[in-house]
């Protein structure tokens, strides 16, 4: 059997979003000053080409720290205000100071599923932005970690020096967080090159493996632990111009990172599990040496293009089928 990589076809890549960047800030605290009465509020960005950020996602939670790092409050919305034009999320309640916020928008479903992820339990003038953890479910097999979830997606922002002022104000501040999508999807199509042979997609196994089911307060990963991700999805199907069929195998995969080191693994059930292709995800994906912004056009950075880019679709050319 053969398997040559320089017949992959490339990355088909959807642009969708703009990257958040996340800075934390320190002031003085003045704890004992009164609570403004003046309500600040946040927006939401998504910069996903015109679709309204409640369209995106079906709650928000944002995380406020003081200028020690200690969380403070959680503030949450969630229902069909969030889809409403310039929807903001009031900010109220809170002393005179300067704050950083964590936002993940996103953990709840839309439907009566379980959530994807969760966060930690964060006690007030206890807890750190480093207690600040979002968990991917997965489940434990045979004592391996697993997510076969077709995921919600996972938005990720956060902000640096939210001021709330000492000052009764008739107009408070609007601060915008900018979001990036954590959640990916990856698209694994598995054909034969001479298009002779329908492929059954029993006869063929898909996995992707990473470290990446638990995020930071700074949106990386944390710990070393492996999760195994199955696909959702497994179909044949025929391509456009195509006259026999593949096997698409589809993936939703947490944030991916440079420094990754996740795999796909195809396997050949016929062939006493045959490994067939063994893909560095990756490096696949930043094989391509220029990538630009979809709105200004300009080159963008390796952990910007894993950000911006939220579908990966990478095609495999098998070419022999003889057992």
């Amino acid at each position: 059997m053969k398997y040559n990589l320089k017949k992959w076809a490339g990355l088909s890549l959807m642009m969708v979003l703009l990257p958040s960047i996340g800075l934390m800030s320190c002031s003085d605290d003045k704890s004992d000053e009164p609570i403004n009465k003046a309500q600040s509020s946040i927006k939401f960005v998504t910069e996903d080409y015109g679709t309204d950020f409640g369209d995106e996602v079906e709650s928000v939670a944002l995380y406020v720290f003081d200028d020690k790092g200690l969380f403070v409050k959680v503030f949450e919305d969630s229902g069909d205000r969030l889809s409403k034009e310039g929807y903001t999320l009031s900010i109220d309640g809170l002393k005179p100071g300067t704050y950083s916020c964590v936002a993940w928008c996103g953990l709840k479903n839309d439907d009566d599923r379980k959530a994807d992820f969760t966060v930690s339990d964060m006690k007030e003038g206890v807890s750190t932005r480093s207690d600040l953890l979002c968990r991917m479910a997965v489940k434990s097999v045979d004592g391996e970690d697993q997510c076969s979830a077709d995921l919600n997606d996972l938005f990720f922002g956060s902000l640096e020096g939210m001021v709330i002022s000492d000052k009764n104000d008739a107009e408070a501040p609007l601060y915008t967080v900018n979001l990036i999508q954590d959640t990916k999807e990856v698209e694994v199509i598995l054909t034969d090159v001479p298009d002779i042979t329908s492929l059954n997609a029993a006869d063929y196994t898909f996995t992707y493996t990473d470290n990446n089911a638990v995020l930071g307060y700074d949106n990386c990963p944390v710990g070393e632990s492996k999760v195994v991700y199955l696909p959702y999805s497994v179909e044949e199907k025929k391509l456009d111009g195509d006259k026999e069929n593949s096997v698409v195998a589809k993936f939703k995969v947490n944030r991916l990172m440079t420094d990754s080191e996740g795999i796909i693994v195809v396997t050949d059930n016929r062939s006493q599990d045959k490994m067939i292709a063994r893909i560095p995800l990756v490096d696949i994906i930043l094989s391509r040496t220029q990538y630009k912004h979809p709105v200004s056009g300009l080159q963008i950075w390796e952990q910007d293009v894993l950000d911006l880019y939220n579908e990966f679709s990478l095609k495999l050319y098998y070419d022999d089928f003889k057992n």
